[in-house]
């Protein structure tokens, strides 16, 4: 059935247009993922992946197979436990970009290394930009479960 306007000059809908933004905002959502995913593992041989010990390289690795995987998960289904670890792991990952870029730095976290950055570089902005989009198209696509 498609769209109608009521008497009152209400619009209902069949469902399709809900369908095509969930896709619309499940591919995005994927695609953030992977941008973040690939830029993470693309530079974590340069931050010591493969050295001894927890290094920002080994994190970057886990980092990069975490999103990986929710991307994975995502594609395959619309979940929104899939959303919300996706959410976890992007806001994650940006706040804690954010906060080595602070004066104090992030500090050391058991045998994680402390991390302070002076200055943003290319592929730290384009992650950072991925990640935030990510959080706002998983609030996004959970919000519209609760309307419909």
């Amino acid at each position: 059935m498609p769209t109608e306007v009521s008497s009152a000059g209400r619009v209902h809908d069949d469902g399709s247009s809900h369908a095509t933004v969930r896709t619309v905002l499940r591919l995005a959502g994927v695609a953030a993922l992977l941008v973040s995913a690939i830029v993470h593992a693309v530079l974590a041989p340069s931050y010591g992946a493969g050295q001894p010990g927890i290094t920002l390289g080994t994190q970057f690795v886990v980092q990069a197979v975490g999103t990986g995987a929710v991307a994975i998960w995502l594609l395959i289904r619309d979940s929104r436990l899939a959303w919300l670890i996706g959410a976890v792991l992007m806001g994650g990952t940006a706040a804690a970009l954010v906060k080595a870029h602070t004066s104090d730095g992030l500090p050391a976290i058991g045998p994680m290394p402390a991390i302070r950055e002076m200055t943003y570089d290319t592929p730290q902005l384009v992650t950072l930009a991925v990640e935030i989009a990510f959080v706002v198209l998983a609030a996004v696509r959970l919000l519209l479960d609760r309307r419909h």
